[in-house]
């Protein structure tokens, strides 16, 4: 495991490598992965060790990179051999930094954990390699891609049977829930969401747009999961959906650093000729934002009023920038009338009654009748 430092400054904005090929450890798996600490400032850059059962969480900080990992000893051993399938397969952490799970080649399993953002600490494994295989005509004997949902509800594998001469003879789609941490549950829960591919799934990678990405060996395109967060079904999967326009895919997909910024806005007082009042929240420190009020008016304001003249429908969006991204909130919205109070015309009643009753309908300038007794 290696790493080279960029300076973007240099040539001219371009940047240039100035330092490069440092060793710091060896030797590992192809596991690595990424995701915010709790502060969102800094990044945990997690491996795995070879021989052992070793997590190496190395903090990356805006002045540079911690070299010491922290080290946790959890979970099953990945064996070291010359096989290329003891080491290989994902490892992912969850959008909001509390799982982690990985694919294991070598021992065909796969394996959960919890994630410490703030520590990166690893812990409490669970095994849910053996979910239900019915739709299988064998024993999955193979893993590689896993993927959590945006909304980190659920866990998506790709599993694959390979026979003893080294062919695929098919491959699926999984989904699981983690409504619960337990190993009996997450794999009772699995759900089984492709028909068999006679290639190897590879890469399952979440994306910025919100979908997920599916590789397939061989193959001249990518599959999609264009809605993650909802719960799983046979027709979930997407097949062909992206052409690849003549070149086939192999395992691999950019593993990108999967971050959440929830946008929340609120809109209070929707009158026209009066103050409304917006306010935007984020689960990340926002650093600035520009309101788009839908009416040709725009804020750099954090939490602004509005005036609109004319009621009527609006488009009102605000772009938040935070430390690690920006992200977008738009919000439909319906400004009224400003409703206006008639004085009444005064007029008197002398009785001895107790009660009196008010006919609304003999007051002048009131065409809707309502009596009052």
């Amino acid at each position: 495991m290696q790493y080279h430092i960029v300076d973007i400054t240099f040539d001219g904005g371009l940047g240039a490598v100035v330092t490069k090929n440092q060793v710091l450890r060896t030797p590992v798996s192809e596991k690595l992965t990424a995701t915010l600490d709790d502060t969102g400032a800094n990044t945990w850059i997690l491996a795995h060790e070879l021989g052992n059962n070793s997590f190496l969480a190395y903090l990356l900080t805006p002045t540079g990179l911690n070299t010491t990992p922290v080290v946790s000893n959890s979970g099953p051993i990945i064996q070291a051999g010359a096989a290329i399938t003891n080491f290989r397969g994902n490892m992912k952490i969850s959008p909001n930094g509390e799982y982690l799970c990985y694919a294991s080649g070598g021992d065909s399993s796969l394996n959960l954990f919890r994630f410490d953002k703030a520590t990166g600490i690893v812990s409490n494994p669970l095994d849910i390699t053996n979910f239900p295989t019915q739709p299988f005509k064998q024993t999955p004997n193979k893993f590689y891609g896993v993927e959590f949902s945006p909304n980190n509800y659920y866990l998506y594998a790709g599993t694959s049977y390979v026979s003893s001469s080294g062919l695929v003879s098919e491959s699926q789609m999984w989904q699981f829930s983690l409504a619960d941490y337990d190993a009996g549950l997450i794999t009772f829960r699995a759900t089984f969401l492709s028909p068999g591919f006679s290639n190897e799934i590879g890469g399952i990678q979440l994306a910025p747009d919100g979908k997920i990405y599916v590789a397939h060996k061989d193959r001249p395109f990518l599959s999609v999961i264009d809605d993650p967060d909802a719960a799983g079904s046979d027709d979930m999967l997407s097949i062909n959906a992206i052409d690849l326009q003549g070149r086939n895919s192999t395992l691999g997909l950019p593993n990108f650093t999967d971050i959440n910024i929830d946008v929340d806005m609120f809109v209070d007082d929707l009158c026209s000729n009066q103050a409304t009042d917006f306010l935007v929240e984020s689960n990340y420190d926002i650093v600035s934002q520009l309101w788009d009020f839908g009416d040709g008016i725009i804020s750099n304001i954090p939490n602004p009023n509005h005036v609109y003249g004319i009621p009527g429908d609006y488009t009102v969006s605000v772009t938040i920038q935070t430390l690690v991204g920006s992200a977008t909130e738009t919000m439909e919205i319906t400004i009224l009338e400003t409703p206006i109070a008639n004085q009444p015309t005064d007029f008197g009643v002398c009785t001895l009654e107790q009660f009196v009753a008010f006919d609304l309908c003999k007051l002048p300038l009131k065409p809707n009748c309502l009596k009052v007794e």
